[in-house]
């Protein structure tokens, strides 16, 4: 039986009674609403240890890749044993005698970082601060006068990293140390013009082994290796703008490129409460496309006249194949903004004399997603 509500009449509604249905409290017939519903999208809160893992492997890749110029400073790639001013016998090329006394040379560089980066979800914030230091030798070097000349030679490396990350959703911290070692050899070939320009290639092969740990708050500390091969080949060409030959300075311009194949990665590492981790990222190849400008002069203070100076300013543009990361039960985290990224250098070279090369140079490189990264390299070539 329908049930009525009874309106009361007044004055402007007429007077008779309304019927009206009352739906009952649920309806028989299912209604479909056609408006969009919110979902509120659960986030997994990361581990803080994943961002010591992707860091480890990404320093472990990344520490012992020196460019030419790092590893024996820009003079070596206009050539150091040459001079560039008529005055102090600049124009000659090097004699069998010089080419012997420089095998018994050896060279020496020191490079520190401070790195910031976030992980994929911007959850894991991580800051690492790295230290390099590699030495080398020629073995064998060989130069056909005003032609071309070639080098060979062998060098070693020691280098540590400490990593800090920070979840910003749990709070909780994590902290890691990188220990490592590298061995490889390295080959340099070039043109050997009266005027120091034309094109060179260097390439280098290098073996590395790393002992890692990871401690994560209120858990046990988590001790692992990685190991493997990296290798580069880089290529440029210097090209002299200008000379002044009244103040005894020439200006070059030396565009470069360099691949680098990063193949150094963990072994599937189980944490003591049996969370399977692996590396993600090794393979990777970086490429970097460059440009330097270079001022050469003679050093007017200095009563030697072999003591010679150079100051450049060179940028680049890096690019990686792969972001390096972690999997852990499944659970994936890399690092983000190291896909493409700028790098300006400032650096200064002093050839105090024929027995000395001093080299230094300053960099920051900026990528995505908060990346960036500081650097201060210096290095030192003696001919003994």
């Amino acid at each position: 039986m329908e049930k009525a509500l009874l309106i009361q009449p007044i004055e402007s509604i007429p007077t008779e009674t309304l019927t009206l249905p009352i739906e009952p409290a649920l309806s028989t017939e299912t209604k479909i609403s056609t408006e969009p519903t919110l979902i509120e999208e659960s986030v997994a809160i990361e581990r803080p240890e994943l961002g010591i893992y992707s860091a480890s492997l990404s320093t472990a890749n990344t520490l012992f890749i020196p460019s030419l110029q790092d590893r024996k400073g820009v003079a070596q790639e206009v050539g150091v044993a040459l001079r560039i001013f008529q005055p102090f016998g600049i124009m000659q090329a090097q004699s069998q005698t010089t080419n012997t006394k420089r095998l018994n040379n050896l060279w020496i560089r020191s490079e520190g970082r401070h790195q910031q980066i976030n992980d994929t979800h911007a959850q894991l914030k991580t800051q690492s601060n790295s230290y390099v230091f590699q030495l080398g030798k020629d073995l064998v070097q060989w130069v056909e006068q005003k032609v071309a000349r070639f080098s060979f030679g062998v060098m070693a490396g020691y280098g540590e990293s400490r990593s800090n990350t920070h979840s910003s959703l749990s709070h909780y911290n994590a902290e890691g140390m990188l220990r490592g070692y590298s061995f490889g050899v390295y080959g340099l070939g070039g043109a050997n013009t009266v005027d120091n320009t034309g094109l060179y290639v260097d390439t280098w092969l290098m073996y590395s082994l790393f002992n890692n740990t990871v401690s994560g708050e209120g858990l046990a500390s988590e001790q692992y290796k990685l190991k493997g091969i990296t290798s580069s080949i880089e290529a440029g060409y210097t090209l002299k703008l200008a000379e002044n030959t009244t103040k005894n300075i020439a200006y070059f311009i030396q565009p470069s490129v360099q691949l680098i194949w990063m193949g150094i990665k963990p072994d599937i590492h189980y944490e003591a409460n049996g969370t399977e981790v692996k590396g993600i990222g090794d393979g990777n190849i970086q490429s970097r496309v460059g440009i330097r400008l270079l001022i050469n002069g003679v050093n007017v203070q200095s009563t030697d006249k072999n003591s010679l100076f150079y100051s450049y300013i060179e940028a680049n543009w890096n690019h990686n194949s792969k972001d390096f990361g972690v999997s852990a039960n499944g659970v994936i985290s890399t690092q983000k903004g190291k896909k493409d990224t700028g790098e300006l250098k400032f650096g200064i070279e002093g050839q105090l004399n024929n027995q000395l090369n001093i080299w230094g140079n300053v960099g920051y490189q900026i990528g995505s997603h908060g990346y960036h990264d500081s650097i201060l390299m210096l290095g030192v070539n003696y001919p003994f």
